[in-house]
């Protein structure tokens, strides 16, 4: 039985892909030689585990289909976009000292760590740091507000 595999050798590690999407199986060789020799030993021990829980092999079943599928890929611009998102995302969310967080948001560090205290901030130690999530002190502080908004009387 001859079967259609697909071959690729665009990877980082100069390695030889093979899948053989129509058993859902794949492998790879340091060559296209020993990749295709891995694909043969693949596909006998996929199909012989087949046969032994009593699956049928139909070879009409696995005849390839290839289709061209067009894909709008994103502009140079939309991808550095992204990126600068992606990047103030991983921005915002790193961990700083309760200092650097008082000094960003006008607040006094002696505020902050009340706030850790009553738990209504979390804060956790890197190395013998002390440190907080911005985006979190950014929440307490709406929440805060919030609050505050609530609790005072209408004039």
């Amino acid at each position: 039985m001859k079967w259609t595999v697909l071959l690729d050798n665009s990877g980082e590690h100069d390695l030889w892909g093979v899948a053989v999407p129509w058993l859902g199986v794949a492998t790879q060789g340091e060559t296209r030689e020993e990749a295709l020799e891995m694909a043969r030993d693949l596909i006998a021990l996929t199909l012989e585990d087949m046969l032994g829980k009593g699956q049928v092999i139909d070879e009409d079943e696995y005849l390839p289909t290839l289709a061209v599928v067009e894909v709008d890929t994103p502009t140079a611009e939309a991808a550095l976009h992204t990126l600068q998102q992606e990047m103030a995302f991983v921005e915002a969310n790193a961990p700083i000292t309760i200092a650097a967080a008082a000094e960003h948001f006008g607040l006094t560090v002696f505020a902050l760590r009340r706030a850790i205290r009553v738990k209504r901030l979390y804060s956790r130690r890197i190395g013998h740091l002390r440190v907080v999530n911005p985006l979190n002190v950014a929440r307490y502080l709406a929440d805060l507000a919030e609050r505050r908004e609530h609790s005072d009387p209408v004039a």
